[in-house]
């Protein structure tokens, strides 16, 4: 199986692995409503952690791997980023449909695109400009604004895009050099 995987191309590989992605992280979105009457966004973050921190360290112990940091400010920046963006994901999920909870956080691109031009100027051109575009049609579509249920709570969600975006930047921008495993096990800390 490893050597079918390996003589894919590396765009089918990442389709690939976006699809395993959706498959494990998938069921744990749809249960937070359920997860939520029974113990606190608390309760789920620490679970959360402790589970995947002990199984990178298995990981680390095993594979003789070492954790080493360019820039404790950048990844701390990162994770506090991320995590804030994480949080406000999985606490709209305990009281907004995950549609719209989906929605505001898939605004994350379009914050990316406006940090990096009103902060790095750097040049956006016409596809970029569409899409984003095209992905507030659907983000204002997916929120109605103007329905009668329409709340404020539903742009909560946005605000964790903007997280998102953030953290996103930061990883592009500040954090390039470090490894995807120092990355992680401090967004899990």
């Amino acid at each position: 199986m490893k050597k079918i995987f390996k003589n894919l191309t590396p765009e089918l590989q990442g389709g690939l692995l976006i699809i395993l992605a959706f498959v494990v992280i998938g069921p744990n979105d749809v249960l937070i409503p359920f997860i939520s009457k029974e113990s606190s966004l608390w309760q789920f973050h620490f679970s959360r952690s402790l589970i995947v921190i002990s199984l990178i360290l298995i990981w680390i112990y095993l594979s003789s791997k070492k954790i080493f940091i360019y820039s404790l400010r950048n990844v701390l920046l990162r994770s506090v980023l991320y995590t804030s963006s994480m949080l406000i994901y999985f606490g709209c999920l305990s009281f907004l449909p995950i549609a719209i909870v989906g929605a505001g956080m898939f605004t994350s691109p379009i914050f990316v695109l406006l940090i990096s031009y009103f902060f790095y100027n750097e040049e956006i051109g016409v596809r970029r400009i569409s899409a984003v575009l095209i992905g507030s049609i659907g983000v204002w579509v997916i929120l109605d604004p103007l329905s009668e249920q329409f709340s404020y709570f539903n742009f909560l969600p946005i605000i964790g895009g903007i997280f998102l975006a953030m953290g996103n930047v930061t990883t592009w921008r500040l954090c390039s050099k470090e490894s995807p495993l120092t990355l992680t096990v401090f967004f899990f800390l």
